[in-house]
């Protein structure tokens, strides 16, 4: 359900990926994009459809719901697919847009007896598997820990109304900072900027950042800048004992691979590495797994990162963040770089 260009680029190709894979043969080449935007199907393993399909018309088997609507869309699109009696659904970040409507989403996901899960790009990557197992193995904790997600994202902005920063790429790194510094951080702080381009303005729409602390004083920099004219994902995190490591994310489906680097409490480079990683696709071959496995009788656990109960907690420091940042808007700030700024 949507076929722009999260259903179309992203989704999409990695099912192509997975579909050639022997371990997932039962994994069916034909997709059915819900979408009244797409005109035509673009292959012979594509159709189109303004509505959503029966799930008995799919004789190919079970069928399975990507969702990837706009955030505002996504509770209407699962109580559709819930109805017509889909129970296997994949849901774009972010999840919902406010703590209701995720207490909403579980209740429904209760109701019918569904398995909903919601993509978690960043735990699945194979940089962030080693940061975590680093971070693991120090035998201390985590000090500080910076996220950035910076993109020149110029004409979709300009096309959009009603989109927030925090709703772009925020989701994805609220829930890597999560994942590796725990489920108790607690909002500090929340900013963002509107956009001015071409005589229109779009609140909230240029740059945002957020700092969250832990309950042991772990200090956490989240920042997204959709003006900038380079692309970056990169997350740098440093230990108790101050010891260092940063790694860098793929930024397109250009290449895929990561890069990490270590440091000694000194600041001498200990470690450099170049990971092969295709995060997304990772995901969607454990969620189908777990879609399998579901559906042979057994009872796995979701995958890491993609239960409604986790990203209840996501939605809620979004939803907390939006209001901070309104509530600032009026007030004179500083650059976004300022605080929390870890060391080189």
């Amino acid at each position: 359900m949507g076929y722009g260009h999260c259903g179309k680029n992203l989704h999409h190709v990695c099912l192509r990926k997975l579909q050639v894979l022997p371990t997932l043969s039962e994994l069916c080449e034909r997709v059915h994009a819900v979408d009244p935007q797409v005109s035509s199907p673009a292959s012979a393993h594509l159709a189109s459809h303004e509505q959503l399909l029966p799930p008995d018309s799919i004789r190919e088997g079970v069928g399975v719901v990507h969702i990837c609507t706009s955030p505002a869309l996504h509770l209407q699109h699962v109580r559709e697919a819930l109805h017509a009696g889909y129970r296997y659904i994949i849901l774009e970040k972010p999840m919902v847009i406010s703590q209701a409507q995720a207490t909403e989403l579980l209740a429904l996901q209760r109701t019918f007896k569904a398995h909903i899960l919601v993509v978690a790009v960043w735990a699945h990557s194979s940089l962030i598997k080693l940061m975590a197992q680093r971070l693991q193995a120090s035998g201390g904790g985590l000090a500080q820990l910076q996220i950035v997600h910076n993109k020149p994202r110029f004409s979709r902005t300009l096309q959009r109304h009603g989109e927030h920063v925090f709703d772009i790429e925020m989701p994805h790194q609220v829930s890597l900072a999560l994942l590796l510094a725990g489920d108790e951080l607690k909002l500090v702080d929340a900013h963002s900027e509107p956009l001015h381009l071409d005589g229109e303005t779009r609140p909230s729409m240029k740059s945002g950042s957020l700092c969250l602390e832990g309950p042991q004083g772990e200090r956490v920099r989240l920042t997204s800048d959709l003006s900038s004219p380079t692309r970056e994902r990169r997350l740098s995190m440093e230990l108790e004992d101050g010891a260092f490591c940063q790694g860098y994310l793929p930024v397109s489906a250009d290449d895929s691979y990561s890069q990490f680097e270590a440091y000694s409490p000194s600041g001498v480079r200990i470690a450099g590495q170049v990971l092969a990683d295709e995060p997304l696709t990772t995901c969607l071959e454990a969620y189908y797994r777990y879609f399998l496995a579901c559906e042979r009788g057994e009872s796995p656990l979701p995958p890491l990162g993609s239960s409604i109960a986790f990203n209840q907690r996501v939605v809620e420091l979004l939803e907390q963040a939006r209001h901070l940042a309104d509530a600032a808007a009026a007030r004179a700030v500083g650059s976004i770089d300022r605080p929390y700024e870890l060391r080189a």
